[in-house]
């Protein structure tokens, strides 16, 4: 009988091989297929996780076949301790991605406890920063806690205790109503919601347009603390809107 010899293998053993290859990257492609209709409703992260646990494990049995083709027997406690391997790889992969995050966020000083914080939707005061999480109060007073590996891909904006942000107000109004003595007591009242802020630097009143008929205005104020800028904000409008037109409610 006529065999056909390639590479040192007979054809039909390399048909064999070639098919369990084709076989397995099939596989993969269905399982992935599978797992990213099927998991709609799970974190991208875990989907991703599951569908590597998968591949590699179908590129095993696809190994072990393949050598149990050629004739060449494995231990099935190596095989064993490959899956194992990889199981710990993808448990620890995120664990570790969060420590070498908390390290470098700790190591940076990027976050701080006190800094006001903003990231993936959340926003509030950083209480601790700990080895996989970062936990933040929110303005609501909640506890949230956010991953330092997502915290560190994703991104974040922090404003620090010591830094100083400019609360600011614009307004128009008739010219014959910002006379000489006006325009002073608004320059009063925001001297005294800058003092209130704590911050001790000095607000700014700007005439930023002047027409015939109209001025427009900008008030700056100091604010070391985000939380209290709407407040301010309220507060102050309020206040320049009473000098200008009497009461306002």
């Amino acid at each position: 009988m006529l065999q056909i010899i390639l590479s040192g293998f007979p054809l039909l053993t390399v048909l064999y091989v070639a098919l369990i290859i084709v076989v397995c990257a099939l596989s993969i492609w269905l399982i992935n297929h599978s797992l990213n209709k099927v998991l709609t409703k799970i974190p991208p992260s875990i989907t991703k996780d599951l569908e590597l646990a998968a591949d590699l494990f179908v590129v095993i049995i696809g190994i072990a076949t393949i050598y149990s083709v050629l004739g060449v027997t494995l231990n099935v406690f190596l095989i064993l301790v490959f899956i194992i391997l990889i199981a710990v790889f993808i448990a620890a992969r995120d664990a570790l991605s969060s420590y070498v995050s908390t390290y470098i966020i700790r190591s940076s000083s990027a976050v701080k406890p006190g800094d006001w914080i903003q990231a993936q939707g959340v926003d509030g005061t950083v209480v601790r920063v700990e080895n996989f999480y970062t936990v933040i109060q929110r303005r609501d007073g909640l506890i949230t806690y956010l991953n330092n590996a997502e915290l560190f891909k994703k991104g974040f904006t922090v404003f620090s205790p010591l830094a100083t942000k400019f609360a600011e107000v614009l307004l128009e109004v008739p010219l014959q109503k910002l006379t000489p003595e006006a325009l002073e007591k608004i320059k009063a009242l925001a001297e005294e919601t800058s003092k209130a802020s704590g911050k001790g630097e000095s607000p700014e009143v700007l005439i930023t347009e002047f027409t015939l008929s109209t001025v427009k205005l900008k008030i700056r104020i100091p604010v070391t603390n985000p939380r209290r800028e709407e407040n301010v904000i309220s507060d102050i409008m309020v206040k320049v809107l009473n000098v200008i037109y009497g009461q306002v409610s």
